[in-house]
């Protein structure tokens, strides 16, 4: 049976709107690089699109949450680097709030953030990735990275003895890891009842304008430990299908890797050796948190995908 044939999918979609259900139908069929996906649409309040499509073939272990056979529309999953557009909406709340400017300087919000030669960064810089703090020196660990474990200072100490990369302000270097831990410091500094972006978000995002419509924890940072069940979870592929789809031409079932054309596949075949061997080895250090304050990295965790199903990271 041809592995598109190994397929769930269900939902709502209003008259008018089905050629976005075809859409998404046509391209999870196709490319392949989805085990599960969900789309959900709102057109001026009304829901107008609910779809959702599971590869019942690839059920991964359901000790780390819900199972490719089990997934739907209640499941949740991380949404990764989607988040940055959460902070910098609460930013920019604060910022209209009058309780932040973005050409503010840190140091005047929260002096300690000065040392090491950081004390000219403006919030502008961190929002734009020129804080030239990239990467921290030292690993955070997940278990403190709790509202009540934040406010205790145990990530700003941390981030207060990093010494920028380059001159803030200078040069643009993506934070994929780190900008989320600072603005939360930030954050927390100015609001009037000292919250965390997570609980920010919560009461002032997700009470108002989510639980009306029937959400009350499927946008959340930090997830609550009654709702890891239904998380789905990251499946990793296999090296041999990664290599098949770099190696292979459609016609043999390979090239379902999007936008792999002949460079950018040389370079993947280059350096994947490389990232896998790292991955192998340095878990926490590569991804800059490790799971728990005993946690040895690479050992027990022994990729990232398993990292960030566990769950100490996903509280």
């Amino acid at each position: 049976m041809p592995e598109e044939d190994h397929m769930e999918s269900g939902g709502e979609v209003k008259e008018g709107y089905e050629s976005i259900s075809k859409l998404f139908l046509r391209n999870f069929r196709r490319d392949h690089n989805e085990d599960r996906a969900q789309f959900c649409a709102y057109v001026h309040g009304e829901k107008v699109v609910d779809i959702w499509a599971s590869r019942v073939k690839q059920s991964p272990s359901s000790k780390w949450g819900a199972a490719a056979g089990e997934y739907g529309p209640s499941n949740v999953q991380n949404v990764f680097s989607s988040s940055k557009v959460i902070t910098s909406l609460v930013v920019a709340m604060m910022v209209d709030r009058g309780y932040l400017r973005y050409d503010q300087k840190i140091v005047d919000i929260w002096p300690e953030y000065g040392e090491a030669g950081k004390h000219d960064t403006t919030v502008e810089m961190l929002m734009k990735h020129e804080a030239g703090l990239q990467r921290f020196s030292e690993d955070i660990c997940a278990e403190d990275l709790t509202a009540e474990n934040i406010k205790r200072g145990k990530v700003s100490s941390i981030i207060e003895k990093q010494k920028p990369r380059n001159k803030p302000g200078s040069k643009r270097v993506y934070h994929a890891l780190t900008r989320g831990f600072i603005v939360n410091e930030v954050v927390r500094r100015v609001d009037p009842k000292g919250r965390t972006i997570g609980e920010f978000l919560r009461e002032e995002i997700v009470k108002p304008l989510l639980e009306p419509l029937g959400y009350s924890n499927e946008l959340c940072l930090g997830l609550p430990s009654e709702m890891h069940h239904r998380a789905a979870p990251l499946v990793k592929r296999t090296n041999s299908w990664t290599y098949r789809q770099l190696l292979l031409p459609k016609s043999f079932g390979g090239g379902k890797i999007v936008g792999a054309n002949v460079a950018t596949r040389a370079l993947f075949l280059s350096v994947l050796p490389f990232l896998q061997f790292v991955e192998y080895m340095q878990v926490g250090p590569t991804i800059g948190v490790t799971p728990t304050k005993s946690h040895e990295p690479g050992r027990g965790l022994s990729t990232a995908i398993e990292f960030f199903n566990s769950p100490e990271v996903r509280k």
